[in-house]
């Protein structure tokens, strides 16, 4: 990852807190076996693979991968290539896999043309190191973030939101299209808001709803619905999408400014790790989930379990929020001791553990069961973030989200933090 990132993990803050997080890991369910540390895994055993781990790394991060090795682009300059603004023009044979033996793979013909295939025929042999690379690469973008805002909302909070993606962009590579809509709460210019927001999804190809002003009537009831303090939520990649935009919703988030604490800037950079994990989930829905239901299984190339992802983005949300002075260190440790407490209080009260968050539908029986599933996937699951970072540091914490488009996620977990995730 980038320098900016490594300098993160040594700061001694971070060292104390996580230090204090993982004494008390026992409690939520780890080993004394775990707790003592042991070694770190090793690196990976030919020189092959860890060129391509350092390419990958690379390309995840923002740079320019060529036989020198790794090149950052100037502080001020584009990162990376824009992402294409139309359809590539490659077209595919109708046979079910794709020859790409005499097929150039780059993001200017649709890597090697495989985002012109039915998804349903395509199969793991097409995708390729080459073409998870090149789809990664798409998945990049130096426009600026495009926010979408009614005329009456609060100019500071756009200029917080600015601020956030140059913090967002900075230590973890610029990823896009961007798109942001900001919402207040009760807001009188929703159906507006509407509009554009799906306008901007048209442009950008991504998928609406079918039907005269359906996207437009459908997002107005949406944001109707935004009557309480407050959330943010994040719509992937479409996995072989021309463009592979990436969309950022904020409920009520005039409330969540008003609470004065930079809850804006950290919930944006929380949704923006998600932007940065999701950068390399290129397979197609049904590689994902081959046994069927993506709510009931975990995506084979997925994060793995619904905790791996979202305690990861809580907690680097809450990180770079303090390091870039949005949040100051008695709020972070304010909200550790939180996600302490209710870390011991949900396992002493239900006798539930991340075990029983790892698929959508567990945490949905899990909210409805004792309404709790935030003290584990995102509580709990910070607990266990921070064990990991304590175990191999927060580079290869990062670096775990870059590969899992290559292997299977209960590989690269195993490869990453040297165990499995049973031991765990």
């Amino acid at each position: 990852m980038r320098k900016n990132t490594l300098r993160l993990a040594r700061t001694t803050r971070w060292c104390v807190l996580i230090a204090t997080l993982t004494l008390i890991w026992t409690a939520c369910g780890a080993s004394a076996a775990q707790v003592a540390q042991p070694p770190a895994p090793p690196e990976s055993s030919t020189e092959a693979e860890r060129q391509h781990e350092l390419k990958v790394a690379c390309l995840t991060g923002g740079g320019i991968w060529t036989l020198d090795g790794c090149r950052r682009p100037p502080e001020n300059a584009p990162r990376v290539a824009a992402a294409p603004t139309a359809a590539p023009t490659a077209t595919l044979s109708s046979k079910k896999t794709v020859d790409r033996a005499n097929t150039s793979i780059s993001p200017s013909n649709g890597c090697g043309g495989i985002i012109n295939q039915e998804p349903h025929l395509l199969t793991e042999d097409d995708f390729t190191r080459d073409v998870i690379d090149c789809l990664v690469e798409m998945t990049k973008s130096d426009e600026p973030i495009h926010i979408i805002h009614g005329p009456s909302l609060d100019p500071d909070i756009v200029r917080g939101v600015q601020e956030a993606w140059r913090v967002g962009t900075a230590v973890l590579g610029a990823w896009g299209p961007l798109v942001v809509t900001l919402v207040q709460m009760n807001d009188p210019e929703a159906a507006a808001i509407a509009a554009q927001d799906c306008a901007k999804r048209r442009s950008l190809g991504s998928h609406v709803p079918e039907g005269p002003n359906a996207c437009e009537k459908e997002k107005t009831a949406y944001f109707n619905t935004f009557t309480e303090c407050c959330g943010a939520t994040h719509d992937p990649p479409e996995p072989l999408a021309p463009i592979r935009a990436q969309f950022m919703t904020f409920a009520s988030v005039d409330q969540m400014f008003k609470e004065g604490n930079g809850d804006v800037a950290k919930v944006f950079l929380h949704e923006y790790m998600h932007v940065f994990q999701n950068g390399g989930l290129v397979h197609t829905y049904q590689l994902r989930h081959p046994d069927g239901d993506g709510e009931d299984s975990i995506n084979k190339h997925g994060f793995g379990p619904v905790w791996i992802e979202e305690a990861a983005a809580e907690y680097f949300g809450q990180r770079f929020a303090t390091e870039n002075g949005f949040w100051d260190t008695p709020q972070l440790r304010s909200a550790f001791e939180e996600a302490l407490r209710a870390a011991r209080q949900v396992r002493a009260e239900w006798g539930l553990s991340l075990r029983d968050v790892e698929t959508r539908t567990e945490q949905r029986q899990v909210n409805e069961k004792c309404e709790c599933g935030g003290a584990l996937y995102y509580e709990t699951g910070i607990v266990a973030t921070s064990w990991l970072i304590n175990r191999v540091g927060s580079e290869k914490m990062l670096r775990y989200y870059t590969l899992v488009a290559y292997q299977d996620w209960q590989d690269v977990f195993n490869d990453v933090f040297g165990l499995s995730l049973e031991a765990f």
